[in-house]
């Protein structure tokens, strides 16, 4: 047994958790029409591996329990035969954005680790690489940019960047017949994978993943819903949740067993899975695996700051929105603008705000968004409804959130961020 699972107090129930998760929503879906999202980090590799290693342990437990379970009908018996949890994962789905493909070249990109997990499973798992060769023109210019501005009604760079790549793959799914999708969302807001969840002390760190439960937001669903394919994610499932929340910071935070100096996150789920392939690999973003990231940089590359500075003060003028970002910003705006912005009559709709003035807040007017009575938003998110951000003047989600998932301006309330206290709740 692997020493780091024996010395961790909660990697067992962690692992209960998890596999209890796989298989409640695995167990039934067809395995020739469901894939993985494989980034080749921790969390796809544990669904991954977790599901492999445990249908080996099935087939043997099953060896002569057959004719018993033939009795509970031929075809719930061949629905079952044919799941994921029995046949392990058929398909995964890797998104690169880049010519490197060795870890020597480029340490950050997913797909040696995601290639390597397949290898191990090899031949049971089938790998679709998607590989974007001009990502400029295929992502951020074309349709699957578009799509994901009109299904995530937001103009928000860095969910965008990470989301053009879950597009792609979630179209590429559709394409071909896929039914469903499994991704490893979740895991780094649970098991504290975040570099600025590590830095935090054991209460706020406690307090943060606490308050994060039950306010998930994932591009992966709306995207999925909007093909018409079921987005699974194993790790919001309440097994995962109750295992994740008895943990503190000694649990979630420890060394890598080659360099100590170097802390990693999600430490009780490494130790709870030790055949993980991708057991200690450095967590990266969304978009860094992929390698959208650079294209923020490619759009700010030459960009005449002149023009720059006018277009800005022309959406200012015209919808009272304040563009915080820079040529990647506007780009998506244009976009968030063709879809969602109707122009009307003068004065046809009247737009209220609580929103204080720059006045009571002691801050220059240009920080804050303003109401324009000839413009219409067809969006599901109101403008200047109860609670708006101060940049976009789009409704925030609820009053705990003080990051605009509509414009990606964080803080998205005036007088910054509350900082938790060192009491226990």
């Amino acid at each position: 047994m692997d020493s780091l699972f024996l010395g961790s107090r909660f990697a067992p129930a962690v692992r209960e958790g998890m596999l209890k998760a796989l298989h409640e929503s695995l167990s039934t879906v067809d395995a020739d029409t469901c894939a993985i999202l494989l980034s080749g980090g921790l969390d796809t590799s544990v669904i991954a591996d977790a599901v492999q290693a445990a249908r080996v342990e099935r087939v043997e437990r099953r060896k002569g329990v057959e004719e018993a379970e033939k009795a509970e009908g031929d075809t719930k018996q061949e629905k079952l035969q044919n799941s994921v949890t029995s046949q392990g994962f058929k398909h995964a789905i890797t998104v690169c954005v880049s010519t490197a493909t060795s870890q020597t070249d480029a340490p950050w990109i997913d797909l040696p680790y995601a290639e390597a997990i397949v290898r191990k499973h090899a031949p049971t798992i089938k790998h679709h690489v998607l590989a974007v060769e001009n990502p400029m023109d295929d992502l951020m210019k074309g349709d699957i940019l578009e799509f994901c501005v009109r299904t995530l009604q937001s103009f928000d760079p860095m969910d965008l960047r990470g989301g053009v790549a879950v597009a792609h793959a979630i179209k590429y799914a559709q394409a071909n017949g896929f039914k469903t999708i499994v991704t490893g969302d979740a895991a780094d807001e649970l098991f504290a994978g975040y570099s600025f969840l590590i830095s935090l002390s054991d209460v706020k760190m406690r307090k943060w993943i606490k308050r994060y439960v039950g306010n998930y937001s994932f591009s992966a669903v709306p995207l999925g819903e909007a093909c018409g394919i079921k987005v699974i994610q194993p790790f919001i499932h309440p097994a995962v949740i109750e295992a994740a929340l008895k943990c503190n910071k000694s649990d979630l935070v420890g060394p890598d067993p080659t360099d100590p100096s170097l802390q990693h996150g999600k430490y009780v789920l490494r130790a709870a899975f030790p055949e993980a392939t991708s057991r200690w690999r450095k967590k990266v973003p969304l978009e860094t695996g992929c390698n959208t990231t650079p294209l923020g940089a490619e759009f700010e590359a030459g960009a005449d700051l002149e023009w720059l500075k006018a277009q800005k003060a022309e959406v200012y003028s015209t919808y009272g929105i304040d563009l915080w970002g820079g040529m990647e910003h506007l780009h998506y705006f244009r976009v968030f603008e063709k879809i969602f912005a109707e122009r009307l009559e003068a004065k046809s709709v009247v737009e209220t705000t609580t929103l204080k003035t720059e006045d009571s807040n002691d801050a220059p007017a240009e920080q804050f968004a303003f109401p324009t009575p000839n413009v219409s938003w067809k969006t599901k998110s109101p403008r200047f409804g109860s609670d708006p951000c101060i940049k976009c003047g789009f409704q925030l989600d609820r009053k705990e959130q003080y990051f605009c998932r509509t414009c990606g301006a964080w803080p998205a309330r005036h007088g910054g961020v509350p900082q938790d206290t060192e009491e226990e709740d």
